[in-house]
């Protein structure tokens, strides 16, 4: 947690020379949506909705490139589906839901101007705030997930890539796609003898590895 304090600061820095310096630097707010999931799991498709709500700092590099840091709050995990007793389908009852505290490192460039079409690279850091699983049917247990989360790597490093439509200099559209570098949970003792293994509730977790896809908004002050 201090590295994300840490750059909690490198942004309030850059809010302060943005005061200082004009049309260099500036600062605002972003939220969005996020589709995720876990990789590793078993289970397949960005089925888990989350919420991304956050501060943004922008400096303005040149023409048609921006770096931008941010400080958001956002939800993301996995939804996963068991037989439900009551229905002769499957559904998807079942949520991983995981908290973190994320600071995304991005530049930005412009494919011809501010208030156009751009494009966005970078890195974040995470850090897991909190956890939790639930499922729909009392009958069931997410034991197998409790049973590890101590063991859950709370510091987590993301390649981020995205892009988005700037409508002028305050206010745009984001889209991102997040892939965690390192896993969330990872046991090498098991993960060679089920690697190749179908889902199966009885059967323990290997590896968790998180992925996400976002929509949102950001507006500079």
């Amino acid at each position: 947690m201090p590295k994300i304090t840490h750059f909690f600061l490198v942004l309030l820095f850059i809010t302060c020379l943005g005061k200082l310096e004009g049309q260099r630097f500036g600062m605002g707010f972003n939220a969005g949506f996020i589709l995720s999931q876990l990789d590793g799991d078993g289970y397949t498709g960005y089925d888990k909705i989350g919420m991304r709500l956050g501060l943004r700092g922008q400096a303005f590099i040149s023409e048609k490139i921006d770096f931008i840091i941010e400080l958001n709050w956002e939800e993301k995990g996995s939804k996963f589906e068991s037989e439900d007793p009551e229905q002769s389908s499957k559904i998807k009852n079942r949520t991983v839901g995981l908290a973190y505290a994320e600071v995304p490192l991005i530049f930005r460039v412009y494919h011809r101007k501010r208030d156009h079409l751009f494009f966005e690279a970078g890195a974040s850091i995470s850090y897991l705030v909190k956890n939790r699983f639930t499922s729909t049917n009392v009958e069931e247990s997410l034991e197998n997930y409790r049973s590890i989360a101590d063991e859950f790597n709370r510091s987590e490093w993301n390649l981020v890539l995205g892009g988005g439509y700037a409508f002028g200099p305050r206010f745009g559209l984001l889209f991102r796609t997040t892939i965690a570098v390192n896993h969330l949970y990872r046991d090498l003792s098991v993960l060679e003898k089920l690697n190749n293994l179908p889902a199966d509730d009885d059967v323990p977790i290997v590896q968790l590895r998180n992925y996400l896809m976002s929509v949102g908004a950001y507006y500079n002050l």
